[in-house]
Order: structure tokens, then sequence, then C-alpha cells
């Protein structure tokens, strides 16, 4: 078996709700907050909405920032999911 094939049968490729906040280390509220607003795209299966990997890495991507910026006058404590 190849190694992709191995990654792919070990990481599914799309998440649900609370699995996708696991894997941003935020919580499912942030992530359906995320999904309304049009921020991270999702397919909707029945009543379930799954998450694609990819599009949470691309989300991410799009999140990072080189300096350093106070977030609402919050200061800069660091809290580790």
């Amino acid at each position: 078996m190849s190694t992709k094939m191995m990654e792919s049968a070990v990481q599914p490729v799309v998440l649900s709700i609370p699995q996708a906040g696991a894997y941003l280390c935020v919580s499912p509220d942030t992530v359906r907050r995320l999904i309304r607003s049009g921020t991270i795209p999702h397919a909707r299966i029945g009543n379930s909405i799954r998450i694609r990997r990819a599009d949470l890495d691309g989300y991410l991507e799009n999140q990072i920032s080189r300096q350093w910026q106070p977030v609402d006058n919050r200061g800069g404590g660091f809290k580790a999911c």
C-alpha cells in the first residue's frame, strides 16, 4: 500500500463540526459561525454538515500573520488548545 493511501486511511478527508473544532482548537460553535458567515465551505449530507480538511487548512493558511496585532484590546495572552 502506498504512503498516500495509508495517510488517507488514517486521516479522514471530511470532518464533522466537532472534529473540525478539535482540528482548529476552537469550539464547535466557532466552526458553526465560520460556516454561517461563508468563511469555511461545507457540504450538507442529510442533516449532517461535513467540512473538508483541505478547506480547514486553506482557512488556516489565510489566517497566518507575520506581525502580532492585539484583538479588541484583550491583551496578548496565549491560550493553548
